[in-house]
């Protein structure tokens, strides 16, 4: 028995096709992104500010010479090496941990 259905696509001209499209619903805005962007805006202005509050120059001691730098790029240098080291502290203290699951997998069949 045969459903009624046709696997033929249907002639010019049939109410198949005259049938208006059916309206998708709108898509909602992505707030998401409006979010990110207005912290990024409210973090860029508070390391402004920051930069203003110490623009003040400081003496540092580079072993065989000194010189006057910014307090805000002393400490911005700071961050970063401090970010570099934590960085590099974890990536080697997870090593060896990688290399034992790598070991584990290949050893399972």
């Amino acid at each position: 028995m045969r459903s009624g259905m046709s696997t033929t696509p249907p002639r010019e001209g049939t109410a198949a096709q005259t049938r208006p499209a059916l309206r998708e619903k709108p898509a909602k805005p992505d707030r998401g992104y409006e979010v990110r962007t207005v912290v990024a805006l409210l973090i860029a202005v508070l390391l402004i500010a920051f930069a203003v509050a110490n623009s003040q120059k400081v003496e540092v001691d580079f072993l065989v010479t000194t010189a006057d730098v910014p307090l805000v790029i002393v400490i911005v240098i700071s961050v970063l090496l401090g970010a570099l080291l934590g960085a590099y502290t974890t990536y080697r203290s997870h090593r060896p941990l990688a290399r034992a699951a790598r070991r584990a997998a290949k050893q399972q069949p």
